[in-house]
């Protein structure tokens, strides 16, 4: 007769993941080519990367986004923790320039029994004097240096941005504060120096 101590090593439990740093995440195949009913777990330490989705309103105005001199066409990244320089380039038009943006974690879709805490890194638009914006074509490492650049103006609250053409538009940003800055015709280079801290979660 097998004695219980055999009995539970052979469980199940000793093949299911636990951790207090670890967040695991669940992916249904809408968001990843898997087929029909296909489904991703993944993962995630925070101390080694958070993944992100941006979410950007920039109105009839075109626009680029950069993050560490990295353009993103698309929403989702993973990002590091440490300092980080999100940079925008809007393409000319001829009104002020006023946008909204956000970037966050979205909690959506980590699973509910996970025991590790959620980060709750998010960075919006506000007027904070921390987002600042020029219509010079700027020069050095305008993208990628965290320092404090000369002869950039803090960009200051707005109202929302306006389309020619009504589309959808995600509701995530209702609530997001539209920043801006009087600008002649031209391009606009707008940046915003952040630091995503791995042992909380958070955006700074």
């Amino acid at each position: 007769m097998a004695r219980q101590r055999d009995l539970e090593l052979n469980t199940f439990d000793r093949y299911v993941k636990q951790s207090d740093r670890l967040v695991l995440e669940a992916y249904s195949s809408c968001e990843v080519p898997l087929g029909c009913g296909g489904a991703i777990l993944r993962w995630i330490d925070p101390r080694q990367s958070i993944p992100l989705v941006i979410y950007r309103d920039f109105g009839d105005r075109g626009g680029k986004v950069f993050i560490d001199g990295a353009l993103h066409e698309r929403p989702r990244l993973d990002l590091a923790p440490g300092s980080h320089v999100i940079a925008l380039v809007f393409d000319s038009l001829d009104i002020a320039l006023t946008f909204r943006l956000l970037l966050e974690y979205d909690k959506s879709h980590a699973v509910p029994s996970s025991r590790a805490k959620l980060p709750n890194a998010r960075l919006a638009t506000a007027d904070d004097s921390r987002w600042y914006g020029t219509s010079s074509a700027p020069s050095g490492e305008w993208l990628t240096d965290t320092r404090d650049v000369e002869g950039w103006v803090s960009l200051r609250a707005m109202p929302p941005p306006t389309r020619s053409k009504d589309r959808w538009a995600d509701h995530r940003l209702e609530k997001i504060p539209s920043i801006g800055m009087t600008s002649k015709p031209g391009t606009v280079w707008v940046r915003r120096v952040f630091t995503l801290d791995g042992e909380t979660g958070s955006i700074t």
